[in-house]
């Protein structure tokens, strides 16, 4: 026996010289971190930033730290939700952000249950113009089964979808064979806890302690990149393809957001509903082609989900023309997002809602938009 034990050991050995380091450097950036440690550190004082780069269990953390935060406003939606931020409040401990929780229409209603009994006073969601595209419509955006119900996953779980899974045992080679990153990002000094992923750690960037989202953009690359891609987004514009607009509005899609509205009324939930910011310029292309197959929907989209708001007694706003309230394409943080300077002013729009303002002083967070200097921030990274 100890002979086999020690052909195995010798056997393996080579495997565990070569695996040795990945799974070191895995470990040291808290890539293992389990979904409780994570929601337990999102409670604490320090400033927080999760990004794993080889798991996603954005869905399951966020309904964790929802019931962990308890907030009485929510932010609910995709990621074109994830700039809203507790420090818009008086109190920021009111708000929590359960940003990327939804990839489905549905998904709206199925996370209320998932957290009840708690239920938020009032919710804050995005509906994304594609949601109400048929095409889309037919890929799940309207409902699919619960993502809801899964037991909650403990460091095991992290760390073999991590390693196995996701085939982060090879890809933190590939990646570093790529440049994505250096061993001086990853080993320098930083505080211990607060970076949870190889992400966060050499990005800097992440899912911070509101459950909001943070983008470092202090690259001197970072705002020509995304320029860049806004112009060649744009430039995919055409009188038959509207990017988000579909040719019609999707009878399925809005029937079940009357389902989620209905819910919500029936729980004494309020909801602020949007459509979210698209990048100047191009808003302004599809704008160009008053033609176009989709061009009635671009008309009628945001008319027509007023209106199905109204009907509950919520409160709905367009920022599909962010130009209109000062946004520009200098405050994307990519093609298709805006960052927390442009969701200010968003948010400044949607304090105006009677059941928002007794939480919001509209007049500091003005002074605040004022006086920031940068296109992207106006608070930055703070908890």
């Amino acid at each position: 026996m100890k002979k086999f034990l020690k052909h195995i050991f010798l056997f393996l050995l080579p495997l565990g010289i070569l695996f040795a380091p990945g799974i070191f450097l895995l470990y040291h950036t808290n890539e293992f971190y389990s979904i409780e440690e994570v929601g337990a550190l999102s409670k604490g004082e320090e400033p927080l930033l999760y990004a794993p780069a080889y798991s996603n269990f954005t869905q399951e953390l966020q309904k964790q730290g929802t019931l962990l935060h308890q907030p009485t406003v929510l932010a609910l939606g995709n990621s074109r939700v994830g700039e809203f931020r507790g420090v818009f409040f008086k109190d920021p401990g009111i708000f929590y952000n359960a940003t990327g929780a939804v990839g489905a229409l549905s998904d709206f209603k199925n996370f209320l249950e998932a957290v009840a009994p708690y239920q938020p006073k009032i919710l804050i969601v995005n509906m994304d113009h594609y949601f109400f595209n048929p095409d889309q419509a037919k890929n799940n955006v309207v409902t699919r089964p619960n993502p809801f119900t899964n037991p909650q996953s403990s460091w095991i779980d992290v760390a073999l979808e991590a390693l196995i899974r996701q085939g982060g045992w090879w890809k933190v080679y590939a990646d570093y064979w790529h440049d994505k990153y250096s061993p001086t990002e990853v080993f320098s000094h930083r505080t211990p806890n607060t970076s949870i992923g190889l992400r966060a750690v050499v990005d800097k960037s992440g899912r911070t302690n509101d459950g909001s989202d943070y983008y470092n953009t202090s690259t001197p690359s970072f705002q020509p990149k995304t320029m860049e891609a806004i112009h060649a987004l744009a430039d995919t514009i055409s009188p038959t393809h509207g990017d988000w607009y579909g040719d019609s509005i999707s009878a399925d899609a809005l029937q079940e957001t009357r389902t989620f509205l209905e819910y919500c009324k029936e729980k004494g939930i309020f909801v602020i509903g949007f459509l979210p910011p698209i990048a100047p310029t191009e808003y302004d292309r599809i704008q160009a082609f008053p033609d176009a197959s989709y061009a009635e929907v671009v008309k009628t989209l945001a008319p027509t989900l007023s209106t199905t708001y109204r009907e509950y007694g919520f409160d709905f706003y367009d920022f599909s023309d962010v130009a209109s309230i000062g946004g520009s394409d200098l405050e994307m943080i990519d093609a298709k997002h805006g960052g927390e300077k442009m969701y200010l002013r968003l948010f400044l729009k949607i304090a105006e809602s009677k059941p928002l303002q007794p939480f919001v002083d509209i007049s500091v967070l003005t002074k605040k938009l004022t006086s920031a200097t940068s296109t992207y921030y106006v608070f930055g990274l703070k908890k």
